[in-house]
């Protein structure tokens, strides 16, 4: 790649299989974006185009490993922003009996994640997960989504516009006494602090789980 290569316009993003070993039981090969050069990111942040989620955070890591011991009993369970489908991949090995639908909206993590599913034997109709787009803050009346009493979300808050946009659309799909597990890193100033108060905007109450209960 030379020096011009980094421009927006002519970058063009590379994948590679990754293996993700979670427990001795639960082992994935995940497709996932390559960092793509400093000059790139640095202006990610500003535009509507995303390609974040087409990697595995930091985020989905944690709350996928904490799901394997402190795993919640619930019927429906909703991922927004899943990206490559790491975190619900786990669920979907974890709670056989239990629908998850994966979500995300950006059509290339939508493919990704396609293909995730596919390469660990994950997409056919004898499982209990299923992927669909999910637009924050759209109208988005054509899903076949219904409520659920779960959501989980890992890593998916860097921007300041996206806080509104996702308590909302929690709102809009978590049941009456549902329960929204989000795991958060602070990015680009948007520190717990911040979230914890969109969240209580939104009418969440908040509580959090220490971080030694993480690792």
């Amino acid at each position: 790649m030379t020096d011009n290569d980094t421009d927006d316009d002519e970058y063009t993003p590379e994948y590679e299989f990754e293996t993700f070993v979670l427990s001795p039981n639960i082992k994935f090969e995940i497709l996932s974006l390559q960092p793509p050069p400093i000059e790139y990111m640095s202006i990610l942040h500003t535009q509507k185009h995303e390609i974040s989620g087409r990697q595995v955070w930091c985020g989905s890591m944690l709350l996928a490993k904490y799901f394997l011991t402190q795993l919640p009993l619930k019927r429906n369970i909703l991922e927004l922003g899943s990206g490559t489908g790491l975190l619900g991949m786990t669920l979907s090995k974890l709670c056989a009996a239990t629908k998850i639908v994966i979500t995300d909206g950006d059509d290339d993590a939508i493919e990704l994640m396609k293909r995730n599913l596919i390469q660990n034997e994950l997409l056919s109709s004898n499982n209990n997960i299923e992927i669909q787009k999910l637009v924050w803050g759209q109208d988005n009346n054509d899903l076949t989504l219904s409520s659920f009493d779960m959501i989980v979300a890992g890593d998916v808050l860097y921007k300041e516009i996206l806080p509104p946009l996702f308590f909302a659309t929690v709102n809009e799909y978590l049941s009456a006494d549902g329960v929204l597990w989000l795991c958060h890193i602070p990015r680009a100033g948007m520190d717990h602090e911040r979230v914890r108060r969109f969240a209580q905007d939104a009418g969440f109450g908040v509580e959090e789980v220490p971080s030694d209960h993480l690792t």
